[in-house]
């Protein structure tokens, strides 16, 4: 800490060290020095060498319940690691530097949630704040909101990335609703489309979690497969393994079962689900378990042998489509001291698009494209892509969405954020023709300013849909925002720019690179272009596609041909590969070690790829 200040002419002052090794904020610390009237020039240096010496802790605060789509970004995280970092894989899910979230709220066990009203069941108030906990986690000095040993009072708790998926699978496992199809809303909050916050109380569910569930079996599937190599088992904490045994037998009581079957593994996975969050509230015991990743690939298998049979039944017989939503009204029950469901009718949500986006994400069905655009969820007139069918025949309580008008707002709208996740799943399930038929027309910088009513270069939270009543607003964008949509975006230029898999490895874990661009002939330029780029004055001549890889290297796609470059037509001729003292050319598609590590590393200069025509 005083070589920091010393360094920067900073005073050797008791209380600003006090800050700096109790923990703070880059706002409090630089507030800090404006309140002791310190002056400071090189504060951009400064903040380097802040973030470069000190450790980082995540903070936050629990405020409300627990979205149910919340867990499954990590995913997308998980597989944009590895698009770039394909031989990573075992020092990614073995390496024991994942911690798990501790506070001080909890979900209620089902006899606490049930609630009579009017003669219905409900699910209502799930969430309980237990304060000798929020006591304890205040007590602690470093890393306060991360589950620790010795039952809360110990170490914080450090795992791999096998057991951390393993835990959310088993709990999704424990969280299927009634009928096997849909994820549970089992904590006051619904998944992505939060405006329908009134399903909770309808026992509402979503099949997106499903599939994703199934996802997540999927990724850790195919990582067992290759960390076997090293390993043939992990050590997991006693409290997972406890909780993995269980469901593992459940299985086998739910193959053998011949009669309500779904009904019986809501109920008795709940009821394991319950006792290990009653097992691991105030922390873990701190023992571990040796399990074999031979065992958990066929647990693996079963979840999704279980988890497709719900699935299968989320299938619309009319559309072709999947439901995304589900309610589900409790008709019989057993009131003694509390209530349990003993019948129950589940009724689908109109269609959503967002069940179609998770379809073709997790099942790959490309048929789901053309049924999609026999639907309403095409909005034929501005040749975009709505939110969901009309809501008239759902009931008020299912939540805001249903207030709105149509085409406004959540509600057959063209919501930004989810039409652009459903152009990602497009590219990456190769309808190539399909997506740029949509590209052009949907995407925000391709619309006509008049028509989008603000600046093109900016993304809105909606676009008003042809089911609003009023033709003048149709087309115009609505609540300017730069998150969502934004990402997805950024997903698809990277699609575009890279293809699906540019990075990948041998039998021997050596590392190859193959530019496989996804880039329509009509992209690339017509005419010279000059620029200036890091100081430098570059000069391109036309029919090429140009941009940075990881911010430092200049890649340029030569087309003299003008040629759809994910055409079966279209192939590499040469390469060429500058890293500022050489330049090398190959005559092949694929770029071999050590040059294709040298591109990651981004000490490579610049790259001309070559395209002509078989």
């Amino acid at each position: 800490i005083e070589d920091i200040l010393r360094r920067f002419s900073l005073p050797l002052d008791n209380s600003l060290i006090s800050l700096m090794k109790r923990g703070f904020y880059l706002g409090e610390f630089f507030t800090f020095l404006r309140d002791k009237k310190i002056n400071l020039k090189a504060w951009e240096e400064l903040v380097s060498a802040l973030l470069e010496r000190a450790k980082t802790e995540p903070q936050a605060k629990f405020g409300e319940g627990f979205w149910i789509d919340h867990w499954h970004y990590n995913l997308d995280l998980i597989e944009s690691f590895l698009y770039f970092y394909p031989d990573k894989v075992s020092e990614l899910f073995l390496k024991t530097n994942f911690m798990f979230w501790d506070d001080e709220v909890r979900v209620k066990e089902r006899k606490y949630r049930y609630f009579l009203k009017d003669g219905k069941v409900y699910q209502l108030n799930s969430l309980e704040l237990v304060e000798e906990k929020k006591k304890m986690i205040s007590m602690r000095r470093r890393l306060r909101n991360f589950l620790r040993t010795a039952y809360g009072r110990g170490k914080v708790y450090k795992t791999n990335l096998v057991e951390k998926l393993l835990s959310i699978i088993l709990n999704k496992l424990s969280s299927l609703d009634f009928r096997g199809i849909g994820i549970e809303m089992e904590a006051d909050k619904p998944g992505w489309c939060d405006s329908l916050n009134g399903l909770p109380a309808l026992f509402g569910s979503s099949l997106c979690e499903t599939l994703e569930t199934k996802r997540a079996c999927m990724i850790l599937g195919e990582a067992i497969k290759k960390i076997k190599r090293e390993t043939k088992k992990v050590r997991v904490c006693k409290e997972i393994r406890w909780f993995f045994d269980r469901v593992e037998d459940l299985f086998l009581s739910y193959r053998e079962r011949k009669i309500d079957r779904e009904l019986f593994w809501w109920d008795k996975s709940n009821q394991i689900k319950e006792a290990f969050r009653r097992k691991t509230f105030w922390g873990l015991e701190g023992k571990q378990e040796s399990l074999s990743l031979e065992r958990i690939g066929k647990f693996l298998k079963e979840s999704i042998n279980k988890l497709n049979l719900g699935i299968a039944k989320g299938k619309d017989k009319k559309s072709g489509l999947y439901f995304t939503y589900f309610l589900h009204e409790v008709k019989e029950y057993q009131n003694v001291s509390y209530i349990k469901p003993k019948k129950v009718i589940s009724k689908p949500l109109p269609l959503f698009l967002e069940g179609c986006v998770h379809i073709l994400r997790v099942n790959k069905e490309k048929q789901i494209y053309q049924k999609v655009k026999k639907t309403a969820l095409f909005d034929r007139k501005l040749k975009m892509y709505r939110l969901n069918l009309s809501l008239d025949s759902s009931p008020l309580e299912v939540g805001r969405s249903k207030v709105f008008p149509s085409g406004w707002l959540e509600n057959e709208s063209i919501w930004l954020h989810m039409e652009y996740k459903y152009l990602v799943e497009l590219i990456k399930n190769g309808l190539y023709d399909e997506f740029y038929n949509d590209f052009f027309r949907c995407v925000i910088c391709f619309m006509e300013p008049r028509i989008y009513g603000r600046s093109i270069l900016e993304n809105s939270s909606f676009i008003v849909s042809s089911a609003y009543y009023d033709s003048n607003l149709w087309g115009k964008g609505f609540v300017a925002r730069l998150t969502g949509a934004t990402s997805e975006l950024l997903n698809i230029w990277v699609l575009m720019c890279l293809g699906r898999q540019p990075f990948f490895i041998d039998h021997q874990d050596k590392l190859f690179l193959k530019f496989s661009p996804l880039l329509k002939e009509s992209l690339f330029t017509t005419k010279k272009s000059i620029f200036n780029l890091g100081g430098e004055r570059i000069v391109l001549p036309p029919n090429v596609f140009a941009f940075k890889l990881f911010s430092s290297t200049l890649v340029v796609y030569h087309n003299p041909k003008r040629i759809d470059t994910y055409s079966p037509r279209a192939r590499v001729e040469r390469i060429e590969i500058d890293d500022g003292k050489r330049v090398y050319s190959l005559k092949k598609d694929i770029i071999t070690p050590p040059l294709s590590y040298k591109i990651r590393e981004q000490v490579v200069r610049r790259i001309d790829i070559y395209f002509t025509t078989t």
